[in-house]
């Protein structure tokens, strides 16, 4: 009570809704983002982290670019949105209860699943390796392995490739005949 004139007052904080919650802070329920994705190989298996364990940060790549237009549907979760006193504290807006699961899209990839597993076998002998495998001819990915699980490395990288481009200038300089391995240039 006031003291002034014993008039009741009420002492309230959002945490007495939630203990997550601080004031300003907003409780929403909504679509949880980006519908998820069921990713195929090539030849209609499904590609999860179970089976390939570096495939997690290509997986998440796919349904960031995909998840709206594969046709699936995103599931509903009550979440915390943080006010602008709490923004500035560097507190990120929080789910705190999935209540339905969405519906995943599907998304056919290139991926061989031979030369997935022999990827993830090899990155997995040599920490922080990568590696990409190609069909030159048509531009397809068939495998692509990351040793970090956290981190896309084999795409998104940013350290050259050692000397592959040296082989391809190489062989292009061969190839039309502007360079030859008897002849100094």
């Amino acid at each position: 009570r006031r003291t002034t004139d014993g008039k009741p007052l009420v002492d309230w904080h959002s945490a007495v809704v939630h203990p997550d919650l601080k004031d300003g802070d907003e409780l929403v329920t909504g679509e949880a983002g980006t519908p998820p994705v069921k990713a195929l190989d090539r030849d209609g298996g499904e590609l999860t982290k179970a089976e390939y364990a570096s495939i997690g940060p290509i997986l998440d790549g796919l349904r960031e670019k995909y998840g709206k237009k594969a046709g699936g549907k995103a599931g509903i979760e009550l979440r915390v949105v943080r006010g602008k006193a709490a923004k500035a504290k560097d507190l990120s807006d929080k789910t705190l209860l999935e209540l339905s699961k969405g519906t995943p899209g599907t998304v056919k990839t290139t991926l061989d699943p031979a030369l997935q597993a022999a990827a993830e076998k090899q990155v997995g002998k040599k920490a922080r390796s990568s590696v990409v495998l190609l069909r030159v001819s048509t531009g397809e990915i068939l495998a692509a392995a990351n040793a970090s699980p956290g981190f896309n490395t084999a795409f998104q990288g940013s350290l050259a490739p050692g000397s592959t481009m040296k082989v391809i200038t190489s062989s292009l300089l061969l190839e039309k005949g502007l360079a030859s391995a008897d002849k100094k240039h």
